[in-house]
C-alpha cells in the first residue's frame, strides 16, 4: 500500500474473497473429498485423492480428517482442539481450565457449499478489517471484484465439481482466465499466503519482551515466566506463534491502560 501511494496510484483492485468463495484453500479438498465418500463413489475418491497430492501437494487424509473432526461428538472436539493450541500452556494451572470449557470455533463443514459460506462468515470479516486498514493508511481505495453480490451467488450455485476437481481448487476461475493469463499462474500449483514474519519477530525482539514483561503488571491468570521464555520450537506452528503474540499484545493493552483483574 505504501509504494502503492508512492506511485500515485489512487485505487486497487484485490481478491480478497476469491478463496472462500470458490474454494481456494486447501481444506476444501475435505469437504469435495467427504462429498464423494459419503455417496460411495470410490472411483472418484481414489482418483482424486491421487491428484491433490501430485498437483497440489494436498495430503487427502490430513483434509479428510479435518473434516471429520467435526464429526465428532463436541466434548471430544474440544479436547482436540485443547490439544492443538497453545494458549493454555501460557496460563497458570488453575485458569487452564478455563480455555479447556471453550467452545471451539467451527471451522470444518461436510458440505462443501457450506463450506464457502462458512469461510465467507467466519475468514473474511477479519481479512477485510486488514484490508481496509492497510489501504486508509495510505489513503488508498481498495475493490474487491469477487464479493460482488452477483459473483458470490452465481458461484456459490455451481456444484461442487465445477470448483474443485482433478486436484485443482477455484476449478470454474481457472477456466475463465485461461486464455487472458500466463498458465504457469491460471496452472500453478503451490499456494502462497501473505505471512507475516513471527518468528523472527519474536528472535530480534525477545530482550525486549522479557524487560517489558519484568517490568508489567502481567495478569494473575497469565504465566509471565512462560512468556518470557518461550521462543518456539521447530514443532510450533504458526497458530503458536499468533497466539503467543495476541497474549502479549493483551498483557500490553492491560499495561497501557492500567486495567487490572481482581
Amino acid at each position: 500500500m505504501k509504494l502503492a501511494k508512492a506511485k500515485g496510484i489512487k485505487v486497487l483492485l484485490d481478491g480478497q474473497g476469491a478463496d472462500e468463495v470458490a474454494g481456494g484453500y486447501s481444506y476444501f479438498a475435505g469437504a469435495m473429498l467427504w462429498e464423494l465418500l459419503i455417496g460411495r463413489r470410490w472411483s472418484d475418491l481414489y482418483r482424486e485423492s491421487k491428484l491433490l497430492r501430485e498437483r497440489r501437494s494436498i495430503n487427502p487424509t490430513s483434509e479428510l480428517a479435518r473434516v471429520m473432526l467435526g464429526r465428532l461428538p463436541r466434548w471430544l472436539q474440544n479436547r482436540v482442539w485443547s490439544w492443538q493450541r497453545a494458549s493454555s500452556s501460557f496460563l497458570v494451572s488453575d485458569a487452564s481450565t478455563i480455555v479447556s470449557d471453550l467452545e471451539p470455533p467451527v471451522r470444518s463443514s461436510t458440505n462443501y457449499r457450506k463450506a464457502c459460506v462458512l469461510a465467507v462468515n467466519s475468514n473474511l470479516p477479519e481479512l477485510l478489517r486488514y484490508e481496509d486498514r492497510s489501504s486508509m493508511a495510505f489513503s488508498i481505495e481498495a475493490r474487491v471484484p469477487f464479493l460482488d453480490h452477483r459473483f458470490v451467488e452465481g458461484v456459490l450455485s455451481l456444484p461442487t465439481c465445477e470448483k474443485f476437481q482433478t486436484g485443482w481448487s477455484k476449478y470454474v476461475q481457472r477456466h475463465a482466465f485461461e486464455k487472458d493469463l500466463p498458465q504457469e499462474i491460471v496452472w500453478r500449483r503451490d499456494k502462497m499466503g501473505y505471512k507475516t514474519p513471527q518468528r523472527d519477530w519474536l528472535g530480534k525482539l525477545h530482550p525486549k519482551i522479557t524487560s517489558f514483561l519484568r517490568d508489567s503488571n502481567v495478569p494473575a491468570f497469565i504465566d509471565g515466566r512462560k512468556l518470557e521464555g518461550w521462543q518456539g520450537t521447530g514443532e510450533s506452528g504458526d497458530i503458536h506463534f499468533t497466539e503467543y503474540w495476541r497474549i502479549l499484545l493483551f498483557v500490553k493493552w492491560c499495561h497501557q491502560f492500567s486495567i487490572s483483574f481482581v
